[in-house]
C-alpha cells in the first residue's frame, strides 16, 4: 500500500498519519518514537534494510489529524507557541504540538503518573488554559486545564489552582485530573464581581501611612530582615482578613525555603538558575493573581521582595545593561505598584521592600520606586 512513498512525502505528513503508515509498514511501537525515527524506519523497511514487526494484538487505532476525537484522548494544541515554550522536552510536528496520542486513563499506573500541582491559571492568545506548577524546588511542570474544568468552576485567569494531574513522564507537561482548591479555598464554582467602584482608601492596614489600596516602601537592614518582616506582617495581615502574596525574581533556594515556612503566604518567584524569560511570566502571574483575588472580594497585600533585584531581573529579560533601566522595565515596575487599588468589594496593597545597601548605593533607583508609590 505504501510502497514507493518518498522521504519528501513523509516529511510533509503529520505525526498521526506517520504513525498510521509506520504501523502498516511494520515499525515497532510507532507511538513511542519521534517523527525523524519513524521516517527513517519506514524507509529502511521499504528498502529491505530492516525487518518489519507486526503486533498481533489489536490496539486502539491511530487517529489522523482530520478525525474528530475526544480531547481527553488526543490533545493537540494547534500552533500555540506560548504553550510550546513551556513544554520541555518538546515534540513538534509542523504546526502541531502533540501532547498526547493514545491516552487510556484506566491503563495509567496511578502511583507513578498522578502528581500534585499548584499554580496560577494563565491563558494563551489561542485561548488554551494552563498553569506552571512548582510544588518542589526546581521541579517545573506545565499542566493543561481542559475547557470543561474552566466552565465547571467558572475559572478566570489569575486563579490559584491546586489539584492533581496525569503526568507524562519525561515530557514536561500534565493534564488536570482533579481540582481540589481554588485560591486556597475548597473547589466550588467561583463567584466573582467585575462591576466594582473605585474608592479612596480609608481603612488602615498598618498604621496611618499605609492604608488598604495603597503602596509603600519599607527599608530593612538586609534580605534576611526583609523575610522576617514578611513573616511578621503576613501573620498580622492574615488576622485582618488579607491574602498575602510575595513576588521575588531570581531568588536563591535558601530564600524559597525560608518563604516556605511562612504560613498564609503565596509565593510567586523564580529561582536563580531558571531561564530569565520566566521572570516576566511570574510578574504577570502576580498581577493576575492579585487582581483575581480582588474580583473575588478579597483584600490583598503584595510584598515585592528585594525590589531593586526585581528591576535587575527584568532588565536581564529585556536585555538591557545592568543599572540602565529601560522604559519596559520601568513600565513593568510601575504596573506592579499601580496594581494597588481600593474598591467597594476589596483592595490590593503593595509593600516594596528595600535593603539599607540599596538606599545607600542606589539612591536614584530608590527615589524612582518611592515616586511610583506616591503616584
Amino acid at each position: 500500500m505504501y510502497n514507493g512513498i518518498t522521504e519528501d512525502k513523509l516529511e510533509k505528513l503529520g505525526i498521526y498519519d506517520l504513525r498510521r503508515i509506520a504501523r502498516h509498514c511494520g515499525v515497532n511501537s510507532p507511538t513511542s518514537k519521534r517523527r525523524d525515527i519513524l521516517i527513517s524506519e519506514i524507509l529502511r523497511i521499504q528498502r529491505g534494510e530492516q525487518k518489519p514487526v507486526f503486533n498481533k494484538k489489536i490496539g486502539r487505532p491511530v487517529k489522523t489529524i482530520g478525525d474528530e476525537g475526544d480531547l481527553q484522548s488526543n490533545l493537540i494544541i494547534n500552533g500555540d507557541k506560548e504553550l510550546e515554550y513551556f513544554i520541555s522536552p518538546q515534540k513538534q510536528d509542523d504546526n502541531y504540538i502533540v501532547l498526547d496520542q493514545n491516552f487510556v486513563e484506566s491503563e495509567l499506573p496511578l502511583s507513578t503518573n498522578i502528581i500534585e500541582f499548584k499554580g496560577i491559571l494563565s491563558k494563551t492568545s489561542q485561548n488554551n488554559y494552563f498553569v506552571i506548577s512548582q510544588i518542589k524546588i526546581k521541579d517545573r511542570t506545565m499542566v493543561i486545564i481542559d475547557e470543561n474544568y474552566i466552565e465547571k468552576y467558572n475559572l478566570i485567569v489569575g486563579d490559584l489552582i491546586h489539584g492533581t494531574a496525569y503526568y507524562y513522564k519525561n515530557k514536561g507537561y500534565g493534564r488536570v485530573n482533579e481540582i481540589s482548591e481554588i485560591d486556597d479555598l475548597s473547589a466550588v464554582q467561583n463567584k466573582y464581581n467585575l462591576d466594582f467602584t473605585p474608592i479612596i482608601p480609608n481603612a488602615e492596614l498598618d498604621g496611618q501611612d499605609f492604608k488598604m489600596g495603597q503602596s509603600k516602601v519599607h527599608v530593612c537592614q538586609n534580605l534576611d530582615m526583609q523575610i522576617q518582616y514578611i513573616k511578621e506582617k503576613t501573620k498580622k495581615f492574615n488576622e485582618k482578613g488579607c491574602k498575602c502574596v510575595v513576588i521575588s525574581l531570581e531568588a536563591r533556594i535558601e530564600t524559597k525555603l525560608k518563604l516556605d515556612m511562612i504560613d498564609g503566604l503565596t509565593q510567586i518567584l523564580t529561582l536563580m538558575d531558571e531561564p530569565t524569560q520566566y521572570s516576566f511570566a511570574k510578574i504577570n502571574d502576580a498581577l493576575n493573581y492579585s487582581k483575581s483575588l480582588l474580583y473575588h472580594g478579597q483584600n490583598v497585600v503584595v510584598f515585592v521582595l528585594n525590589t531593586l533585584g526585581v528591576l535587575s531581573a527584568l532588565d536581564t529579560y529585556f536585555k538591557d545593561r545592568p543599572g540602565m533601566y529601560s522604559d519596559k522595565t520601568n513600565f513593568s515596575v510601575r504596573k506592579i505598584i499601580a496594581n494597588s487599588q481600593a474598591t467597594n468589594i476589596g483592595s490590593i496593597s503593595t509593600m516594596c521592600l528595600l535593603s539599607q545597601d540599596d538606599v545607600e548605593l542606589k539612591p536614584d533607583e530608590v527615589k524612582m520606586i518611592q515616586r511610583y508609590c506616591e503616584n
